[in-house]
């Protein structure tokens, strides 16, 4: 493999060069057709695992042999959107995966690819939706976290859940990111999964 080159796995299963066509867009010209896809967390997870593991056998070998392998290689796992998810989700299951967070962890809050909340306590980029990481003993989740911080990751999640059905890809949210109610939302929402 060259120094600075991106791959991607074929469907054959074999690393192919990629040349991006636009410089502002990464996903120009690449060859979908032909790139082995994932279609569950779990999968992809696996994958990932094989392939790390792999390169890091190979990286030891080429060591062994004083090889230089210099810089390190860095695989990306991207998310695509396929389709639109039934559910919409609600305040009330945002409060309670809140209220019974464990916050001796450091959790990322995420809305999954079916519209469903989570804390994960690593992978959080693998999901669609997905805010900053929670220190632990902070008291951002847990019974003990104030109604109004649930109020206002509620109208963030909706904001992000929006962008992500409209623009079709994963979104960090760490701000409101319109000035919508979330009523104006929740109905945006909506529509955009009925015209599927």
């Amino acid at each position: 493999m060259k120094r600075n080159q991106q791959y991607y796995l074929n469907v054959n299963g074999k690393f192919k060069p990629f040349k991006q066509k636009n410089f502002l867009d990464s996903r120009d010209g690449f060859p979908f057709d032909k790139c082995f896809f994932a279609y569950s967390r779990k999968s992809m997870n696996r994958i990932r695992t094989a392939i790390n593991e792999a390169m890091d056998r190979a990286e030891e070998y080429c060591n062994s042999k004083k090889i230089e392998v210099y810089p390190r290689y860095f695989l990306n796992v991207e998310l695509e959107k396929i389709g639109n998810p039934p559910h919409v989700f609600t305040f009330k299951e945002l409060e309670n995966v809140l209220k019974k967070g464990d916050d001796k962890k450091r959790n990322t809050l995420v809305v999954d690819e079916n519209g469903n909340f989570a804390l994960v306590q690593n992978d959080a980029m693998s999901y669609p939706v997905r805010f900053e990481m929670f220190c632990s003993g902070n008291g951002y989740v847990g019974e003990s976290i104030p109604q109004e911080e649930i109020e206002e990751y509620y109208g963030m999640a909706l904001s992000g859940w929006l962008y992500y059905l409209k623009e079709r890809e994963p979104v960090f949210v760490d701000y409101r990111m319109d000035s919508l109610t979330n009523e104006e939302k929740i109905k945006r929402i909506k529509k955009i999964i009925k015209s599927i």
